[in-house]
């Protein structure tokens, strides 16, 4: 119990009180160079490497600072950072994204906070930030918020060359969107007078090799590997090829990790009233948002979750729902006892605010001492 007390009390620190500062790590946007075709999509990564400390905290925003891109996700799948405290939020009228998150097991090295997806205009450049405030606070005990060195990424908008070939999806219609289709389908006005290569890869910037591919114009590809793809395409003819095509596929077939909800009731929680916490991770996509079943009632929920009928004795289903709309369900009862939470906990949850959801980590870690993501910080609950 006193371990846990203070790891709430150092996440209060990380909120209110100034830190000691520690050795530098590094914050930064990658690619540092990246250009773009006017109205198609990009990926950026925000990487930590954290110079061999160990880091257990973070706050951060990002922004693009310029024209012609706009931010449009912020996807945690496969972070570092299991644990959401705030965020990611998409803040449109900034085109910025803020987050807080937290590894209480510590993380050491280098490793994705999060993937941003871009989009761009017809033109435009500007440069994808790492604002100065952002935060990290090391494992030490202390909360010791580390020195950091922040890199940015700039990004450029440019016409599309003559003979590109116009590369479009069936099953993952949008480049900035994720889909668990099993497999990916891609057409394109194939010409029967050329022939085409192409590649499947991870990497945008591989170019096909020079030996024709069959078959063309409307294909079929199957991989049981999910995450971020580009499909690579060039047209030769007479032994001239033109430039490549590159299509965007997020694919995601999994659905997120089990979880087990917990109801709890405490007379200075909430007013008395009884609540769930809920927490779980997406490994691939990220999570998205969660519902919640009293009966027949269905709402959007974040967790902590304050029972909309305080008189229900039935079940209550809670449903996870990754970014690419696979899901993961849970039971619980909603009649049980009180759960009779020490004191010094709660207080600890109040101070932090929008660290409530702080809660659900310190039943884990008391049940199980097993911990994983929160999707939310506060109780918000919405009929849709």
């Amino acid at each position: 119990m006193g371990k846990l007390f203070i790891f709430l009390l150092l996440l209060t620190t990380y909120y209110l009180l100034p830190t000691a500062v520690a050795s530098a790590a590094s914050l930064y946007i990658y690619p540092q160079e990246n250009e773009v075709y006017e109205g198609d999509t990009t990926i950026a990564e925000l990487r930590l490497n954290t110079e061999n400390e160990e880091v257990n905290t973070i706050e951060a925003t990002i922004y693009f600072e310029g024209e012609g891109f706009d931010i449009t996700d912020f996807s945690t799948g496969g972070s570092v950072f299991s644990f959401f405290i705030t965020g990611p939020e998409i803040r449109a009228d900034e085109n910025s994204v803020f987050l807080r998150a937290a590894v209480p097991q510590g993380f050491n090295g280098e490793g994705v906070v999060g993937k941003i997806s871009l989009r761009a205009g017809n033109a435009g450049e500007g440069s994808l930030r790492v604002d100065e405030n952002s935060k990290v606070l090391l494992n030490d005990g202390k909360g010791t918020q580390a020195s950091l060195e922040f890199t940015n990424g700039n990004f450029r908008i440019v016409e599309k060359p003559e003979g590109l070939v116009l590369v479009n999806s069936e099953t993952h219609p949008m480049e900035d969107r994720w889909y668990n289709h099993p497999f990916i389908r891609i057409f394109w006005d194939a010409n029967p007078n050329v022939q085409y290569s192409y590649i499947l890869t991870r990497d945008p910037n591989e170019a096909p090799d020079d030996a024709p591919d069959e078959p063309v114009g409307d294909i079929k590809l199957t991989t049981g590997e999910e995450g971020i793809f580009y499909f690579n395409l060039k047209e030769c003819a007479d032994n001239v090829c033109g430039p490549v095509s590159s299509r965007k596929i997020m694919k995601d077939n999994s659905p997120p990790e089990p979880f087990e909800p917990i109801l709890g009731q405490e007379d200075d929680v909430f007013g008395g009233k009884k609540f769930l916490s809920f927490a779980t991770e997406d490994k691939v996509s990220g999570l998205d948002y969660w519902e919640v079943y009293e009966g027949d009632q269905r709402y959007v929920a974040r967790s902590p979750y304050i029972l909309q009928n305080q008189d229900y004795k039935g079940d209550i289903k809670v449903i996870a729902y990754d970014k690419a709309g696979n899901t993961r369900e849970a039971t619980v009862s909603a009649v049980g006892e009180k759960s009779g939470y020490n004191m010094a906990i709660i207080v600890g949850i109040m101070i932090i605010g929008t660290g409530t959801a702080v809660l659900f980590w310190v039943i884990r870690a008391k049940k199980r001492k097993k911990y994983t993501q929160l999707d939310s910080a506060g109780p918000w609950n919405e009929v849709k």
